[in-house]
Formats: C-alpha cells, structure tokens, sequence
C-alpha cells in the first residue's frame, strides 16, 4: 500500500466488517464554549497553526517535509495530514482547532454540511473518527456559474482507544462548467492558519 492511500485512505478497505461502524453519531462542533474561547488565545492554537502555516511553506517552497506531516497536491485535491503521536497536542485540542477551521470557513461563505462521529472495533481496538465536511454555500454565484471558493473541505481527527493519532483536512475541487475555477490553496493556507 502507497504511504497516500495509507495516509489519506483514498481505497476501501477490502475486509467489509471492518468498514462498518457499530456506532454513527452526529457530532456538535461548539464555538459558543466556553472553554474553546478561552482556547483561541491559548498557545496551543497558535502552536497548530504555526505547524501547519510553516510546515506547508517548507513543502511549497522547498519540498520539505516536517516529520509527523504530510501533504499531497494535484490538480483536484489537496491535502495535510498530522501524525499527532508526533506532536503534544490533546484531543481537546485538535477539536477546538477543527471548530477554528469551521469557523473561519463560515466567515468566507461555507456551510457545515455533516459533522459526525464514527465508532468501530478494528483488531480488538475502539476506533473513532470524527468528522466535519463543508461546502461552499450554494447562493455564491457569479453569473450563471457557482462560486467554489477552495472547493469543498473534509476534515478528520482519528483515534484509536481514546488517543488520538491523526487529524486529516482533504480539500477537493470542482472541475465543470458550473463552477468558477477554484481559488489558490495556498490563499487558505495563509487566511486560516498564518498568526498575525
């Protein structure tokens, strides 16, 4: 298996028990918390943009990868991953920076489309995957054409008996002749996670 389809799971897993959730909730992501406010001006937050800001600038630029990161770029998907046993993050922490994301989408004219939490045993081990999806809203039109934005947006923190170890934000774009051509990745790299 290629270190993308391990990573960013792009083929369905060939034993079908394992692909099925025991258990499918929705998930809340809540940015009225108290505790996520707080959170926002926490060092942590600006730590997690930092990884991400600097560690897709050194892959950009340079082709370097940060270990504990990964990327993938081609012409309709665009993707990073964060191994976190890499890193000294909580759980509490990548969810507070998945509703950061949200948030900040909203304000640029995104709708939360599906947030959700999906439990399965794999190998004797609780998996769970926690998941945020967003689209572009559908009133952005410009003409006779949809506006796309970066195209639609699906983020993913996984864990395994409650230890976290990957948190995933794939990025997919629309290639037809009802949308506008998507905008620059690299744009919503510097809105979302460059500290000012």
């Amino acid at each position: 298996m290629s270190w993308f389809k391990k990573i960013f799971g792009s083929q369905a897993k060939k034993n079908p028990q394992h692909t099925v959730p025991f258990l499918h909730e929705l998930y809340r992501f809540e940015s009225e918390q108290e505790g996520y406010i707080l959170w926002k001006n926490q060092e942590e937050h600006r730590a997690l943009n930092d990884l991400i800001f600097y560690s897709f600038a050194k892959y950009s630029n340079e082709n370097i990868t940060h270990s504990g990161m990964h990327f993938m770029s081609d012409h309709k998907v665009k993707a990073i991953a964060i191994d976190c046993n890499h890193f000294e993050f909580s759980r509490k922490d990548y969810l507070y920076f998945i509703t950061y994301i949200i948030e900040e989408l909203k304000k640029q004219g995104y709708i939360l489309n599906l947030s959700d939490v999906r439990s399965q045993t794999i190998r004797s081990k609780l998996t769970k995957t926690i998941r945020a999806y967003l689209k572009p809203s559908r009133k952005l039109t410009k003409g006779t054409k949809a506006l796309q934005l970066y195209g639609n947006i699906n983020m993913e923190l996984q864990s395994v008996d409650d230890s976290v170890y990957q948190f995933k934000l794939i990025n997919t774009v629309y290639s037809d002749q009802h949308f506008h051509d998507p905008s620059d990745f690299r744009l919503l790299i510097n809105q979302i996670f460059k500290n000012e």
